[in-house]
């Protein structure tokens, strides 16, 4: 078994387990990149340069991963293990990368270029996204970490050149 699958299987087994930690992964995976986009929206909406720069850096994130996604068609973990999920995906996409990943490190780093320590506030609420969607069971290590590259990378991209 590859360390993806073993990283993979050791996060998401503490799923079922808890109640209270159930409930948190649940939020953590469907909400929580939500309330840091439009937190982000909100706090920069009086720097519109900044805020063009963040939103850009969300919506190319998106797209490009929306694009490897469906180019790469990876099965998420629960069809192939046929588990049950804490939580299913809302719009059921492949796997790799973390399109939640994506976005939420794509946001953290387009406010650490604004504001160091709201950055590192936001970056550790994109790991808790990411690590929430191997908890509930609906992508793998490997998709996560994709999508943090990903996102960061295109962050720094439309930061630097636009």
């Amino acid at each position: 078994m590859s360390l993806d699958k073993k990283a993979t299987r050791a996060i998401s087994s503490l799923a079922h387990r808890s109640v209270i930690l159930d409930c948190v992964g649940i939020f953590g995976a469907r909400y929580l990149f939500l309330l840091m986009v439009l937190y982000g929206v909100a706090w920069l909406w009086k720097h519109m340069e900044d805020f063009w720069t963040f939103l850009f850096s969300i919506l190319i994130g998106w797209v490009i991963a929306l694009v490897l996604e469906y180019t790469i068609r990876r099965e998420r973990p629960y069809k192939v293990k046929n588990l049950k999920p804490l939580s299913r995906p809302a719009i059921e996409t492949p796997s790799f990368p973390s399109g939640h990943a994506t976005i939420s490190f794509a946001a953290a780093v387009s406010i650490w270029f604004v504001d160091p320590t709201l950055g590192l506030v936001f970056s550790g609420l994109a790991i808790l996204v990411a690590l929430s969607r191997v908890y509930v069971g609906v992508h793998y290590v490997s998709d996560i970490i994709a999508g943090a590259l990903l996102g960061a990378f295109v962050s720094c991209l439309v930061t630097f050149f636009f």
